[in-house]
Formats: C-alpha cells, structure tokens, sequence
C-alpha cells in the first residue's frame, strides 16, 4: 500500500464526491487553470490493476490518500 498525506487544510465536504471525477479541479489562478485528469488517471491505473484508491480526512487537519494494488505471484 502506498500512502501520502499532507498536513493543509483538508478536503471540503462539498468536493468530496468528486474528488476522482475527470476533469474536475479546484485549482484556478487567473488564466491557469488545472485540468482535473489527476486522480481520475490515478484511479483507472489503479482499477485496471484491481485495486483501490480512498481520499480520507487526516486528523488532526490534512488528506490521507491510499492506494493498494494486490501482489501477484507473476
């Protein structure tokens, strides 16, 4: 299993849900704006593998992301 997590502000209760979907993003600076394919690339990656990403809170502020991809005897 792979784990990052970061110590900012968390995720939003509003955003949650679509943390995974292509092409959303929350990252807009004047004319730049982020593209969104971030964690939906991760998550296909990851599915085709057969295995699972998760977004959850940090405690005490932060994100946690997981992502787990079963061993194999290949």
């Amino acid at each position: 299993m792979l784990e990052v997590t970061d110590d900012g502000v968390g995720i939003a209760a509003s955003i949650r849900d679509h943390l995974f979907d292509p092409y959303f993003t929350t990252k807009e600076r004047g004319s730049v704006k982020g593209t969104g394919l971030g964690l939906s690339t991760v998550l296909g990656i990851v599915r085709v593998h057969a295995g699972f990403v998760e977004a959850v809170a940090a405690k005490p502020r932060g994100t946690t992301i997981r992502i787990a991809i079963p061993a194999t005897d290949a």
